[in-house]
């Protein structure tokens, strides 16, 4: 869940922004499992190989929602990155 979804407040609402920080979640549970636990971010303990989507990743899962990618700039990524 999208950590502004997760706050205790009268005012919450469901974006499409939301949806990319669980597209993140997503992608980094089906490349790192059963490692399901956000401490590579401060540890640095990223796959190389998988450097194209650690990015993705860590764009995905911005605490800031604003600073989160739109789904069609993630496909413009995926596209990129020939996946």
């Amino acid at each position: 869940m999208a950590p502004e979804l997760s706050f205790e407040s009268s005012t919450v609402w469901v974006s499409k922004k939301a949806d990319v920080y669980s597209f993140g979640v997503t992608i980094y549970t089906l490349l790192y499992s059963p490692n399901h636990k956000f401490d590579f971010i401060d540890e640095g303990k990223f796959n190389p190989k998988f450097e194209h989507f650690n990015r993705l990743i860590l764009m995905c899962i911005e605490k800031e929602v604003r600073a989160r990618p739109t789904m069609n700039e993630v496909l413009g990524f995926l596209k990129e990155i020939k996946v």
